[in-house]
Formats: structure tokens, C-alpha cells, sequence
């Protein structure tokens, strides 16, 4: 009877536990830009892996479309990146990543070396309603300016289920995030 090597174990137990949480070769997720607004794909450095190989990676928004969204979904994972090998699965590290940045942990199955290509969908606007360090955020009712984007619902899971509406309007002295809980509405603007 012949040994197995740790790493081939080791390898073994991670893919059964991606398989488990939803992860699979070649699996994406949602469209880079699907519920994202003011969004652009931008497509990433392609990166080599040698085979059966695993990495942790991070890949940032940049330029006019600095901000990467971790849409709502279980725990943050498969959100909006895609990527473009069949022999790779991407799971996505939610609590390592930043307003820009999108953190996974790769793994290239195949026995060769391959070369895996992400594309992120990266939007003009924060996800959260943060304003810039420089400036400061006021409390205002909505102006009822036109809704840029999509609006974005967000609920709660258990006994009692709880939901809110997020959206961004497109005012003509700049972006107001807005929220709607119940039957109240406010709305968050950023000034300098």
C-alpha cells in the first residue's frame, strides 16, 4: 500500500468543502455588471498557476470606477467577477476586502500550468453611502431626483424578516444615497 502525500489530501479536502459551499471548476457567478450601477468591466492581469496549484489573490477596481461591489449574497461569495478557465474555482475572501479591492483564493485543478483571466464589475460609486475622507455627510429627505442605477433590496433572514431599499440619485450638484425602511425615506450627500 502506497502513501498519500499531505498536499494531495490537503487538496482533496479543500475541493470537497468548495463543492459543498457552491464553488466548482469554471464556475462564475453573476455578470461582472449585473446590479451594478454606473459600472465598467474591467478586465485583470491574466496570472499563470502551475497545476493542482492554489493562490490567494487580490484584484482592485481602478481610475473613473474605483469601487468593487460584494453584492448581497451568502456571506459576500460569487458576486460580480467572472473569470475564464474551466480549471480554476474562485472563492471569494469577503472579510479581506476594502471598498476597491476583491480578495479569492484561486485554485487551477488541472495537472499543467494554466493562465486564468478575472474581470471585475467596478462602479463610479461607493456601495455603502460613504463620503471621501476630505469631505463630510449630511442626513437629507430625498430630493427626488432621477434613480441612477437600479434600486437594490436587502432583507433580513429568520422568524422576522426585515427589508430595506438602497438606490443613488443623480443630483445635478452630485450623487445622493438613498434608503427606504418602512415607510420612512432618507437620503445621504456628501459635501465639501
Amino acid at each position: 500500500m502506497r502513501a498519500v502525500p499531505n498536499r494531495t489530501v490537503i487538496r482533496l479536502v479543500i475541493a470537497l468543502g468548495m463543492l459543498m459551499f457552491g464553488g466548482s471548476p469554471g464556475r462564475g457567478s453573476a455578470a461582472p455588471c449585473q446590479g451594478v450601477p454606473v459600472c465598467e468591466e474591467q478586465v485583470q492581469a491574466s496570472v499563470r498557476y502551475g497545476g493542482l496549484d492554489t493562490k490567494g489573490w487580490a484584484y482592485y477596481c481602478t481610475g473613473g470606477h474605483p469601487y468593487y461591489w460584494n453584492n448581497a449574497s451568502t456571506l459576500g461569495f460569487g458576486n460580480n467577477f467572472t473569470f475564464n478557465n474551466k480549471c480554476f474555482t474562485v472563492t471569494e475572501n469577503p472579510f479581506a476586502e476594502s471598498a476597491s479591492k476583491m480578495d479569492a483564493t484561486i485554485t487551477n485543478w488541472c495537472l499543467k500550468h494554466e493562465t486564468i483571466t478575472v474581470t471585475l464589475g467596478c462602479s463610479a460609486q461607493p456601495q455603502e453611502a460613504t463620503c471621501p475622507s476630505n469631505s463630510t455627510s449630511k442626513v437629507i429627505k430625498d430630493p427626488g431626483c432621477p434613480i441612477q442605477g437600479s434600486v437594490r433590496n436587502s432583507c433580513s433572514t429568520g422568524p422576522v424578516q426585515v427589508c430595506l431599499q438602497t438606490w443613488t440619485e443623480q443630483c445635478s450638484d452630485g450623487p445622493v444615497y438613498c434608503t427606504a425602511d418602512q415607510a420612512v425615506i432618507w437620503c445621504i450627500t456628501c459635501g465639501s
